[in-house]
């Protein structure tokens, strides 16, 4: 995923004066080689869904950047070993590895990427990272539909140059956002339900490191051990812990201020979750789920924070008392 693996050099040999002897430093990726041969043979581009891009104008010196964004992706660690996937974007001269410590790189002034810059300029990091995410929380190249890239690269550039220019700002570090998760990074960033609530405002995500304190006083923490959630937790900063049940000790042995644990009424799931290897609680919520219904149960109905979501029709059926029909 890092440039020593995918900056490859592409070399093309053709039988034009003007092509001879250029040596090109932009980026041209995999997707970019079908309609730059059918350049150079004088033939019109195919009708097709792929985003590439003829690279000719960069041989010919016509132009010295095509302005294009790249994705790459290591499912190795995924398939293998049940870890994380690795994904990459590029735009411009900045780099963002999305991996559970996300990296994010100056690749002109930091070509071999031996500075992370994600802590420091966080805004640019999680905008980016936040594009990333929604370009491939559904169709991934790696996936199983092994879906073309152009939707997914198209997606990313447009996500992220929203945020470009205007958007609110992401949350950054020392931000005391009114909901706070904390997850952990074994859990799939494509399976999660919560993937698609990075950048809302207001929502802040923390990865789980067994080296780092997260401060967490004052907020109410949705617990299964705690006492029902009512009108006396209104206008409190919520705090979601997103892992295994199993895991659930080791990421709250991390947290520190004191905090109120506050348990949902009982309401039935529609993801399709099945445990292999631990058995599921009976009536266990997907993330976003519970996150729904706690807002909604302390009269802060956020509709936008299912749109995302596979099941969000089906898990409103299944629970019609915080339906959109709900007082």
């Amino acid at each position: 995923i890092y440039e020593s693996a995918t900056h490859v050099p592409l070399l093309i040999r053709a039988p034009f004066t003007r092509t001879a002897g250029r040596r090109v430093r932009s980026l041209v990726r995999t997707v970019d080689l079908m309609p730059t041969l059918l350049d150079l043979l004088g033939e019109p581009p195919v009708d097709t869904p792929l985003a590439g891009q003829s690279a000719v104008p960069l041989m010919t010196g016509d132009a010295d950047d095509l302005g294009v964004d790249g994705y790459a992706e290591a499912m190795y660690p995924l398939h293998h070993f049940g870890w994380s996937a690795l994904r990459a974007f590029r735009l411009g001269k900045y780099k963002l590895i999305d991996a559970p410590r996300p990296e994010l790189f100056d690749l002109e002034q930091d070509p071999e990427e031996q500075h992370n810059l994600y802590e420091a300029q966080q805004a640019l990091g999680d905008r980016l990272r936040t594009a990333l995410i929604l370009g491939t929380a559904e169709e991934s190249p790696g996936s199983k539909g092994q879906a073309s890239p152009a939707p997914v690269l198209r997606k990313t550039h447009e996500v992220y140059r929203a945020g470009e220019i205007g958007r609110e700002p992401f949350p950054t570090r020392g931000t005391r956002a009114a909901i706070l998760i904390v997850r952990d990074p074994r859990e799939s960033l494509a399976k999660c339900s919560l993937t698609p609530l990075r950048g809302l405002p207001g929502i802040r995500f923390v990865s789980y490191d067994p080296d780092r304190r997260v401060d967490v006083g004052g907020r109410v923490l949705l617990h299964p051990d705690g006492d029902p959630i009512g009108p006396a937790d209104r206008g409190q900063p919520l705090l979601l812990v997103d892992c295994a049940w199993r895991r659930l000790p080791t990421l709250l042995s991390t947290l520190d201020g004191p905090c109120v644990r506050r348990r949902l009424p009982p309401l039935a799931t529609a993801y399709p979750r099945r445990s292999k290897t631990f058995e599921d609680p009976e009536r266990g919520l997907a993330s976003v789920e519970a996150l729904y219904s706690a807002l909604v149960l302390l009269g802060d109905r956020r509709p936008e924070l299912l749109a995302g979501y596979r099941w969000a029709s089906e898990f409103l059926a299944l629970n019609p008392t915080i339906g959109p029909e709900a007082p």
